[in-house]
């Protein structure tokens, strides 16, 4: 029910009409005991690897699109801010609304997002960074380019984009604590991620040293 406002908006290209469609939604209950969110699922590692496999063979600018989406987690409309949002050099606890990145020796950039709406909270992501500066370097990145990740996705891995945040989460938990997983998908108090972000990112272990092993299982 909660897509109806994005299918609107892929078919009349206005966002004006998905935000009536959510409106209308919301206003009326029309989602109400539809929510998918307390079900248990089971998913065994054979599954994972697999989807991660037919996820990791698409190729070109929306393989690249598809791989940022599963390896940091992000909703869609926080991969399109990430790509635009400027940066800041200061990384002295900086509290200005600008992303801040922090290169780390194994590879992996940290980037420190602190984007809110309402009860959806983005603190900061982790990515290789070789993939990062590609995707930084994309000229343009409009939201068309997630709706056509999408068909391919569901195409490759029968997987929609937006599940793409639920895989990254099962994985990150394999080899993270659930509060060190729980920062990274944006579900965790603001006064404990803070805490990390400006304190103990080295203290990470999926920074520090696990990152790389989560990975190279499924690479």
């Amino acid at each position: 029910m909660r897509h109806f406002g994005n299918y609107y908006y892929y078919k009349t290209n206005n966002p004006e009409c998905k935000e009536l469609i959510e409106k209308i939604i919301n206003r009326y209950g029309l989602n109400i005991g539809l929510d998918m969110h307390q079900r248990i699922y089971i998913v065994d590692d054979n599954f994972v690897s697999n989807k991660v496999k037919h996820l990791l063979a698409i190729q070109g600018d929306i393989g690249q699109t598809v791989k940022v989406g599963l390896f940091t987690g992000l909703r869609e409309d926080e991969i399109i801010y990430i790509h635009n949002k400027e940066l800041c050099s200061n990384l002295g606890g900086c509290s200005c609304n600008k992303l801040h990145t922090v290169t780390k020796p194994n590879g992996l950039t940290v980037i420190v997002i602190n984007w809110f709406r309402g009860h959806k909270k983005c603190y900061f992501t982790i990515l290789p960074t070789i993939m990062w500066e590609q995707f930084r370097n994309i000229p343009n990145f409009p939201h068309v380019d997630i709706d056509i990740a999408h068909k391919l996705t569901k195409k490759k891995a029968n997987l929609m984009f937006v599940e793409l945040r639920k895989l990254h989460y099962n994985i990150m938990r394999r080899s993270m604590d659930m509060n060190e997983a729980d920062i990274l998908a944006g579900r965790a108090k603001s006064v404990s991620a803070k805490h990390y972000a400006m304190y103990e990112l080295d203290k990470l272990r999926g920074i520090c040293s696990g990152m790389e092993k989560i990975w190279t299982k499924y690479l």
